[in-house]
């Protein structure tokens, strides 16, 4: 969703910043049952760190309360960075107290399915669809794929340095930008230009030995 996100200009989605936040619900059911088991919900993680913890905690809180013969109750939880836990915020005891109704001031919005579809014909080319060219046209893993796509500047320094020719091989141009291109990136203080023309030259030196 993320990148979803920074692909159509939408929004740069920077959680730590606050543009982006995750609410996660968790229950819990006994393997081979059907019904879920109560939800308990966490509320404004600003991190996909936050969340995963946030989850791997209320996971096993729950176990241990169930497992010893307690009961969950519907609530929204908070998460702690500083204490690793979540903490209570406020109970809920039925489904009405999530608030979900129409909003009386907001008359229904109808769209014209043609507008929309030339919107859609107007995006760029999305992640997915990204990563499933880069698999299939270009025969990268599914791994290198997935590395490029989700890094803005390594995705476009890949697909220049395959314009720029001679013809390197699109797995050799993805192993330098995904591994040396991207650690020297992470690494650097401040941006770090490197001209497609002379990576081309570099991998192809590379490969003729």
């Amino acid at each position: 969703l993320q990148l979803l996100m920074r692909a159509i200009g939408a929004s740069d989605a920077d959680m730590e910043r606050g543009q982006m936040r995750v609410e996660a619900n968790v229950s819990l059911r006994l393997r081979g049952t059907e019904p879920f088991g109560t939800r308990v919900e966490v509320k404004n993680m600003n991190s996909f760190r936050s969340v995963e913890r946030a989850i791997t905690y209320e996971i096993e809180r729950q176990a241990a309360l169930l497992d010893g013969g307690g009961e969950l109750v519907m609530e929204t939880r908070g998460w702690s960075d500083e204490r690793s836990e979540t903490y209570r915020m406020r109970a809920k005891e039925t489904s009405d107290d999530y608030r979900y109704f129409p909003e009386p001031d907001l008359p229904p919005l109808h769209l014209d399915p043609s507008w929309l579809a030339a919107l859609a014909d107007a995006l760029p080319e999305l992640p997915a669809a990204r990563r499933a060219r880069y698999r299939d046209d270009l025969g990268l893993s599914p791994y290198d794929a997935s590395v490029l796509v989700a890094d803005p500047d390594a995705a476009r320094l890949f697909e220049a340095t395959l314009a720029a020719g001679p013809d390197v091989g699109a797995k050799a141009v993805a192993t330098w930008v995904a591994g040396e291109y991207l650690k020297l990136r992470n690494a650097a203080s401040s941006a770090v230009d490197v001209d497609p023309v002379q990576l081309a030259a570099i991998v192809a030196a590379v490969a003729d030995g």
